[in-house]
């Protein structure tokens, strides 16, 4: 799975004023090596933690959550911290990371 380069767009406005507005992510999800492609293009607030960044792509993309997983950004592993996946110490705790925070890592 490829996700594309991750751009912020507009903020939305809503007739409510509120003391911070979350930027917005457009993320185009794209399964390699399957013809034709099979994509989806998500919103997400960029202070979504990626435990639940996880959770949007399984609905969004069909899955039922059944595999193991981690996001991976530059040189940051970004994993689900349970005994069932083996991580080395320099892997990070999904729960505790923003997609904001992570695309500036």
């Amino acid at each position: 799975m490829k996700v594309a380069t991750k751009r912020s767009v507009e903020k939305q406005k809503t007739g409510v004023t509120p003391k911070k507005i979350a930027d917005t992510y457009q993320l185009k999800v794209t399964l390699d090596g399957i013809e034709p492609p099979i994509w989806r293009r998500l919103l997400v607030p960029g202070d979504i933690n990626l435990l639940k960044l996880h959770e949007v792509l399984q609905v969004a993309m069909g899955w039922t959550n059944s595999h193991l997983h981690q996001f991976i950004v530059g040189d940051a592993y970004y994993v689900i911290s349970d005994e069932k996946f083996e991580s080395s110490s320099e892997s990070k705790d999904e729960r505790r990371y923003t997609l904001l925070q992570a695309s500036r890592a």
